[in-house]
């Protein structure tokens, strides 16, 4: 649902929509974003099929739901590796102008950084997706599992660490400046470092509702910067002129959360997403073919 409605942004943030069927008949394989367009339209397709389960169970199309049973570990692979290109060629849009970009973030090894950073935001909203699900339909929270992602965000987050700051290391990059980018580097590796030794040191944080709440919200803070110093502070040296929303971008972007939480509300409500657990009230179930 998330990445629908991501589609729906990107279609407003395009500027001209319109074209926006272009990359499947005007192919240019050398081309970066060529390959991000293919992976966004397949990897949407491969979601929405997957929810799509959810209504044949509803509707009892018992066929339907076998046949998609049979195939669903080739969907759970392609979803992996269509993510997984996805979010590496996300980075390496970047490098197209790589002397326009601060030291600090032009590196080729940009592909490996979002990758990596991008598990860890997928950990991280899923934590907090099932803690505010739990919370709005009445249920009790799955603390195992989540305290397991939780581990696994941790983990991820100072593979980062390690990665960012082997790379600036080889790479000879001064990063003992007094400026904003030079800060927001410092504030990017230092969430990842603190955030990372707490969830991996912390059980309580782990095992509580409040401590799994704040260290995903911090996490995917964490990306959101991650992406900010990439896009826009990367490229401070360079610009001219400073960037912020405007009102019309701003309501566009919260109309489109709203409408996500919304759908995902109803969803919950009229499909057999949840069922009923002994100890939990209720637990939110695999697809139909896990």
């Amino acid at each position: 649902m998330g990445y629908i409605i991501f589609m729906f942004g990107l279609f407003v943030d395009l500027g001209t929509p319109w074209r926006i069927w272009h990359p499947l008949i005007m192919w240019n394989p050398q081309s970066v974003l060529f390959e991000v367009s293919w992976c966004v339209m397949l990897y949407t397709t491969v979601l929405g099929l997957d929810v799509f389960i959810f209504a044949l169970e509803k509707l009892r199309a018992e066929t339907w739901v076998r046949f998609f049973r049979s195939i669903y570990i080739v969907m759970i692979v392609a979803g992996v590796v269509l993510s997984t290109l996805h979010q590496s060629s996300l980075g390496a849009l970047y490098l197209l102008i790589p002397e326009k970009m601060s030291d600090l973030w032009a590196t080729k090894a940009i592909s490996i950084l979002f990758l990596v950073s991008a598990i860890a935001g997928g950990l991280a909203v899923i934590t907090l997706e099932s803690l505010a699900s739990s919370r709005s339909h009445g249920t009790k929270p799955e603390i195992g599992i989540l305290s397991g992602l939780a581990r696994g965000m941790g983990a991820i987050m100072i593979v980062y660490f390690a990665l960012k700051a082997a790379d600036v290391v080889i790479r000879g990059v001064d990063i003992f400046r007094f400026d904003g980018a030079h800060l927001l580097f410092f504030l990017e590796m230092l969430i990842a470092l603190l955030l990372s030794v707490v969830l991996l040191t912390s059980e309580k944080l782990r095992t509580s509702v409040t401590g799994l709440m704040c260290s995903a919200s911090a996490a995917i803070f964490w990306v959101a910067l991650t992406r900010f110093n990439v896009s826009l502070t990367a490229y401070a040296g360079y610009r001219d002129q400073t960037y912020f929303p405007s009102l019309i971008e701003i309501i566009i972007t919260v109309s489109l959360v709203a409408l996500g939480i919304l759908v995902l509300d109803l969803a919950a409500s009229y499909l057999p997403i949840y069922e009923p657990h002994e100890t939990s009230g209720a637990v939110l179930r695999k697809p139909a073919m896990g």
